[in-house]
């Protein structure tokens, strides 16, 4: 089923441009990660395929996997938030597990840039914390695979975002690649996100620039995105409440069926069950959240 997907335009990388030789290199590579065109730590010797994001699609490019040209590549996968609705306090940090749902194309690894977003009315801020955020190794999409392919132990990191979101890169060490199974291998990251001490209102969260699943060849895979929203010192959204008012009622069913149909858009708080579609279940979703 088609999904909202977040498509990277077709480019041809030519191998004479750049030459990284050493672990120096590497370091510096792998600093890079999550940055893009503007960032201060966006190097073009690092961005390989020219897309001004170093993400993923780079790293397969380095690691020199065949037919790895940046371009995209069939697939119907998704990433979501396991609880679609959080709440937080100010001050006290808050976890939550990204997972890829209807996985059906073998990866060989997965860039997420994770972003607390607010919503009207929103004060303060929610900043990403990568020293509290972990590969949650128990369902980790490559350390859990059936094959068990290690993490690659230079381009596998968890940094900080420009943004005060978490970036989290990882890849295969030997170049393989692994199809999430629900339950099993189906867990990207547990990111970590602290409300500052004057944060109140919601926040939704969602996923930024540089954010790819790249496959075995090093082809961009399609995806489409599932947000959640983060709930601040107010009473918790629910998944229903699509305009986040504190309330599920005729507003929130209007902008449902404003929706109808594929989504299309970045992101699709009217796919409450997170199928790709809006539609009569999503209706019934809706309406178990009334009131």
């Amino acid at each position: 089923m088609r999904r909202d997907c977040m498509l990277v335009p077709a480019v041809v990388f030519i191998t004479a441009t750049v030459a990284i030789a050493d672990k120096g290199d590497e370091k510096a590579f792998r600093m890079a990660l999550g940055s893009q065109s503007g960032d201060t730590r966006f190097d073009t010797a690092y961005d390989l395929n020219a897309d001004g994001m170093i993400d993923v699609r780079d790293v397969a490019l380095y690691r020199d996997n065949p037919g790895g040209d940046g371009s995209v590549a069939g697939g119907g996968e998704s990433v979501i938030v396991e609880e679609r609705s959080l709440m937080a306090v100010p001050g006290q940090t808050v976890k939550f597990k990204l997972r890829l749902f209807n996985s059906t194309t073998p990866l060989f690894g997965y860039s997420m840039a994770v972003v607390a977003i607010p919503l009207a009315g929103a004060t303060g801020s929610v900043s990403g914390d990568p020293a509290q955020s972990s590969f949650f190794p128990s369902r980790n999409l490559f350390l859990a695979a059936p094959s068990h392919p290690p993490l690659d132990p230079v381009f596998s990191v968890i940094l900080p975002l420009a943004s005060n979101g978490v970036f989290v890169n990882a890849n295969t060490a030997d170049g393989s690649s692994v199809t999430g199974s629900a339950g099993v291998n189906d867990i990207l990251a547990e990111v970590a996100f602290t409300p500052s001490a004057t944060a109140q209102g919601v926040f939704e969260i969602r996923l930024g620039q540089a954010s790819a699943l790249a496959n075995g060849a090093g082809q961009a895979v399609p995806f489409g995105q599932c947000i959640a929203r983060l709930s601040v010192g107010v009473p918790q959204v629910r998944a229903g409440d699509l305009n986040g008012d504190g309330a599920v009622n005729a507003f929130d069913l209007a902008a449902l069926l404003s929706a109808w149909g594929d989504c299309t858009a970045a992101t699709c708080p009217a796919d409450i069950n997170c199928d790709g579609v809006v539609n009569a279940f999503d209706v019934a979703a809706l309406l178990n959240d009334w009131g």
